[in-house]
């Protein structure tokens, strides 16, 4: 299954978690996070390559929850361990340090994609 783009920043709760076994050749990965309407998408696979996804809809919070620690588990029994990731900042773009040739670059590229948003006709999809 291929991995699909999830908006994880509504999740109360997630988890990351590494294998990593040069004798066996391991270098996994898993992912979980846990959705306020009880669902649990979890995403595995190995580093560096594309991951797999699935997702868990659960009857309650409860029974999500418990999903959840189970899998989480499971994982830990098989090796896993928490995986440390560091929150990269996104970088800030600094207009002192820009020179004015390149301000004014920028503005006319910004000005050039709002009339093209602008002028673009609105596609409309009719399923019937």
């Amino acid at each position: 299954m291929a991995s699909e783009t999830i908006d994880v920043s509504e999740a109360i709760q997630s988890a990351r978690l590494i294998l990593v076994d040069p004798n066996a050749n391991h270098n996994k990965t898993w992912s979980a996070w846990l959705f306020p309407n009880h669902e649990i998408y979890v995403e595995w696979g190995r580093v560096g390559y594309k991951s797999q996804g699935c997702r868990h809809l659960c009857h309650s919070s409860d029974a999500a929850q418990s999903k959840f620690n189970r899998l989480l588990q499971e994982k830990h029994y098989k090796g896993y361990q928490n995986a440390e990731v560091e929150k990269a900042l996104k970088p800030q773009l600094n207009w002192n340090a820009a020179t004015p040739d390149l301000r004014a670059k920028f503005l006319s590229v910004q000005a050039q994609a709002i009339e093209i948003e602008q002028t673009a006709p609105l596609i409309q999809f009719d399923p019937q």
